[in-house]
């Protein structure tokens, strides 16, 4: 990079001289050439990588037969006084020779090499050659470090609250360390996560201030004033909390009680005290010796509860937060309740679908105890046939009356199908023998899971005639294992999870997105993901709403409960091991178990629409239910 001009160089040759004899084909050259080097230093703010204190000046022979050879070297400290050194030369050929210059930050040319330059000049008896060189930094290389990188390759991280000191280097082709001058600090990315205090030894001290990635970049000017001219250097740090703040629920409705858990994630430390901030105004509302409090939310709003703990033997202190959505709440629902009766003659039924019209497909035995796709309408329960085997069964309908499914073909191998009009569709496969499908959006397009030619069930998206292979879901280490779509909007986003990898995923416009301990099973038109959470029994209901996830429900009464149903409204249905039916709106939870009359036993619900019908599956299929909103 070229970074600045030493100034003039007059290389001179005063004295001319006759030859000294020698053949034709050989003549020798003469060796009174004199060169006189004045150097005009430049001001220290215009020189890169930093003020040069000495200068090394090397002349060699350029012509070919004595190419490089060194005929003199001389070294040059910058004057105390003036701004012009000049060096002088004597007993030079006449001759090409080749002229450089290397900076150094110390006198005596001491130092790692700042910056080099090199040009070639002709002297002729009798005449005066001049040249000016520009030299070039010996800079290749430009970083911000952290001081735990000469031990560990691990990102940088520092937690809310704690400092880490980074500093840049400059280093050239040998990986040796240049000298720069004053380097400006500032954060790129995040720079409301991190609070900076340059130091004058080309230091930053990194504080952080809340959880996420900020990155800090370093600039040195090569020459002051001209930003054009800049080198630049940028590291990202993961700003972590010290304290993991857990809140349930945080998404509710005004006049509703949050319970909080703060856990230290720092070890070997004891805490003394824990100080709770539930509004995040700056203002302790609550101080405890135990890790949990609650608090009461009556206004609306969005809020950030934040907790402050104070270690017992350092006395430092550790922060977590995490935000608080307060709702106004919603009116309690009302339904009405139909049975859906088997009319195929068989003792079980199970509902999986509803649109907005209150149509609902799902499967039922026949009087064989053959299970059969059916749609119900206005109480008529309709057989949509098979693939070419004996069995079938309807997953979802849409709101045009499109029905997706799996059934099994004449050869056993059961195949996701797209039923309409009275014509089901086979989807095919990955290339594997059986595939199902789980939800169709507006458009048709269906998403469920497919094997591929090993026999791994892989998440599939169906549009336009197609079954696109949305990859396969992997564990953290890479492990590949069985994964489903659950469920897609109609912008053709995603979403499913791999039970045996305990992962959930979000997939939209080609992009893979993993929910680590969540299995997703619905999305709507919003983009809202709800699920369930929470360990082996999955006895956290959550959402996923704007990029923050929300835990809704987790109370230990929800173990081995299953679905988290939701609609476009942002409703949620799900149930209990206690047989209990519950529906989240808008921050506010019923009981619909209670509320409801009608409903017989241990119900699942197993999809709501748009318009917020609920069907129920009660437990061993021993009976289904519509919910119909009143």
């Amino acid at each position: 990079m070229r970074t600045w001009v030493l100034g003039i160089l007059a290389a001179a040759a005063l004295v001319s001289m006759a030859a000294c004899g020698g053949n034709a084909s050989n003549p020798p050259l003469g060796n009174d050439g004199q060169a006189t080097i004045t150097i005009k230093w430049p001001p220290r703010a215009r020189m890169f990588p930093s003020a040069a204190n000495s200068l090394q000046v090397t002349i060699r022979r350029g012509d070919a037969q004595y190419d490089w050879q060194t005929l003199a070297e001389q070294t040059v400290d910058r004057p105390t006084v003036g701004d012009t050194s000049t060096v002088s030369f004597r007993d030079l050929p006449f001759t090409s020779l080749i002229l450089t210059a290397t900076a150094y930050p110390q006198t005596g040319a001491q130092g790692t090499a700042q910056a080099y330059g090199t040009t070639t000049v002709t002297t002729q008896p009798g005449q005066i050659a001049q040249v000016t060189l520009a030299m070039d930094s010996t800079v290749t290389g430009f970083t911000v470090k952290d001081p735990n990188d000469y031990w560990s390759s691990t990102p940088s991280s520092v937690y809310v609250g704690d400092s880490l000191n980074f500093y840049a280097a400059a280093t050239d082709a040998n990986a040796y360390t240049v000298t720069i001058p004053s380097v400006s600090w500032s954060a790129t990315a995040g720079a409301s996560l991190v609070s900076l205090a340059p130091a004058a030894d080309n230091t930053v001290g990194v504080t952080g201030v809340a959880p996420g990635v900020a990155v800090i970049q370093a600039t040195v000017e090569q020459q002051a004033g001209k930003p054009a001219s800049a080198l630049t250097a940028t590291r990202a740090v993961t700003v972590k909390p010290a304290v993991n703040l857990v809140a349930v629920p945080s998404l509710l409705a005004a006049g509703r009680e949050v319970s909080f858990t703060a856990t230290l994630v720092r070890s070997g430390t004891t805490v003394i005290l824990y100080d709770w901030d539930f509004d995040g105004d700056g203002t302790f509302d609550h101080s405890s010796a135990g890790n949990t409090a609650a608090h009461t939310y009556h206004l609306q709003g969005s809020y950030t509860a934040k907790v402050r703990t104070t270690e017992a033997t350092s006395g430092r202190y550790g922060w977590g937060s995490t935000p608080i959505e307060v709702t106004s709440g919603a009116t309690a629902p009302s339904y009405t309740v139909t049975e859906i009766v088997n009319q195929f003659g068989g003792a079980e039924v199970v509902p999986y679908g509803v649109n907005s019209a209150g149509e609902v497909v799902g499967a039922a035995k026949n009087t064989a105890g053959v299970w059969r796709a059916f749609r119900w309408i206005s109480g008529t329960m309709t057989d949509l046939g098979t693939l070419g085997g004996p069995t079938a069964t309807a997953c979802d309908i849409n709101d045009q009356g499109q029905i997706v499914g799996a059934s099994l073909r004449a050869g056993a191998s059961q195949h996701a199908f797209l039923w309409q009009d009275g014509t089901m569709t086979d989807l095919g496969t990955l290339g594997g023998s059986e595939s199902l499908a789980y939800a169709v959006n507006a458009d048709g397009h269906v998403a469920g899971g497919a094997q591929d030619g090993t026999g791994l069930w892989r998440p599939f998206l169906w549009r336009d005639g197609a079954m696109e292979d949305l990859g396969p879901l992997l564990t953290s280490s890479g492990t590949a294992y069985d994964g489903y779509a659950y469920d897609l909007n109609d912008a053709d986003t995603v979403v499913g999870y791999s039970a045996d990898a305990d992962r959930g995923f979000l997939w939209s416009v080609g992009a893979l997105q993993y929910l680590d301990g969540f299995r997703a099973v619905s999305v709507n038109n919003n983009g809202w993901v709800s699920g369930r959470g929470g360990g082996y029994y999955k006895s956290q209901v959550w959402l996923l709403r704007d990029g923050v996830v929300h835990i809704i429900d987790d109370r230990w009464s929800l173990d081995s409960g299953l679905d988290a149903r939701m609609n476009d409204g942002g409703k949620i249905a799900y149930s209990s091991n206690e047989v209990a039916l519950y529906l989240w709106d808008n921050g506010q939870l019923f009981d619909l178990s209670v509320s409801v009359s009608g409903i017989d036993g241990w119900c699942v619900p197993t999809a709501i629409s748009g318009a917020g019908h609920i069907v129920l599956d009660r437990y061993q299929n021993a009976a289904a239910y519509l919910l119909t909103p009143q």
